[in-house]
């Protein structure tokens, strides 16, 4: 297979090499992100990568996560490491007895939605290029005592699509 830019080297096509870069929708994405993850205060930042209960142990005060587990549906297609239904509905339960506020981003599933019906679900419609500009659905979840994270995202999502 012949590699070089989208477009060609002479960017004669019809497609160009910026035909799926959008600088300004990166722009407006990254203020209006900016602007929801704002009311959270993000001191002393930190990232792991151990099992979720572990890190959700040593977490103390009013630590923010913001997890992403592996696609449910999808899952097993796409990652080395995936999560079994014992580990989805495991992370589940953790959420729900947690305190701290959490952000939770899930493939869009009728089993996930069952799982976190006590919690304030936002489905977030994604583009997708390979095989054709899909829509696609997926899911931010938060605890209803934290929802004030999605209420803003909800209200502006799908006008700017």
């Amino acid at each position: 297979m012949a590699g070089g830019p989208l477009g060609g080297e002479d960017q004669e096509s019809e497609y160009k090499i910026d035909c799926r870069w959008n600088p300004d929708k990166i722009k407006k994405d990254i203020y209006k992100y900016n602007k929801l993850f704002a009311k959270i205060n993000l001191e002393g930042n930190k990232c792991y990568n151990l099992d979720f209960e572990e890190v959700i142990d040593m977490i103390m005060g009013k630590t923010f996560l913001y997890l992403d587990p592996p696609y449910y549906e999808k899952g097993p297609e796409l990652y080395q490491y995936n999560f079994n239904d014992t580990e989805h509905i495991r992370l589940m339960k953790v959420l729900k007895k947690i305190k701290c506020p959490w952000l939770l981003s899930y493939d869009d599933v009728e089993i996930i939605r069952e799982l976190y019906s006590w919690a304030k679900i936002v489905e977030i419609p994604l583009k997708y290029s390979i095989g054709g500009m899909t829509i696609k659905k997926e899911l931010l979840i938060t605890s209803e005592r934290y929802n004030f994270l999605l209420n803003s995202l909800e209200e502006t999502i799908f006008t700017e699509m």
